[in-house]
């Protein structure tokens, strides 16, 4: 199937989380101490922002360690009460990786909402991952104008020396192979190789100049 060549959703998003959660509550990696913080946050913090980042970052913990529905618990408890864009994006991945796409939809939604003016740089990868996300449900039409939105984002206002743009660039040729257009598919692909390999040949220079 098609679906089966879409490169990686949600690129770096289990790693970006831990590593932020990880400065803002401090370093740990046993589970005994994930759930010590988590007891200690809802005595000290009910639904205050140490408990929402504290199961949040005991459910980044359970993703990384493929326990991805009792991840989805924690997640489902912390958005109750702290929803945010990183909840929501943690959500549906979450959601990806247990099969439910309409779910983790409803919750990139939510994130595309919750994007700030000034913080459009966050927006292409979340509309990147809606679209993949729509593709792998069969709503290939809706998915490719996800996917343009991130593209045109790129373009006007980001920047296209991207890594992202290139995944957007990627995912959008399967969209356009789902729907039989070939050579829409070759160009947004060949240009991503370009994108790609220029970005290889910046950072060859930065670090031999290093």
């Amino acid at each position: 199937a098609l679906v089966e060549h879409l490169p990686p959703m949600f690129s770096g998003l289990a790693e970006s989380c831990s590593l932020h959660l990880r400065s803002e509550l401090g370093a740990g990696e046993l589970e005994s101490e994930f759930t010590a913080l988590l007891e200690k946050a809802r005595i000290t913090d009910p639904k205050g922002p140490f408990h929402a980042s504290a199961l949040h970052r005991y459910a980044v913990w359970l993703h990384r360690n493929f326990r991805d529905a009792e991840a989805k618990i924690f997640l489902e408890e912390a958005i109750q009460f702290a929803d945010s864009l990183s909840l929501s994006r943690t959500l549906a991945q979450v959601c990806c990786e247990l099969g439910d796409y309409p779910t983790a939809e409803a919750h990139l939604e939510k994130a595309v909402n919750s994007v700030k003016p000034g913080d459009e740089e966050l927006l292409g990868p979340i509309l990147t991952d809606l679209g993949q996300v729509l593709l792998l449900q069969g709503r290939t039409t809706m998915g490719i104008k996800y996917l343009r939105g991130a593209i045109d984002g790129y373009k006007n206002m980001v920047g296209t020396e991207n890594p992202e743009y290139a995944r957007s660039l990627n995912v959008v040729s399967v969209g356009h192979l789902m729907l039989g257009d070939s050579l829409r598919a070759a160009r947004a692909r060949g240009e991503a190789g370009t994108v790609l390999a220029n970005l290889k040949k910046k950072r060859l220079v930065v670090d031999g100049g290093l």
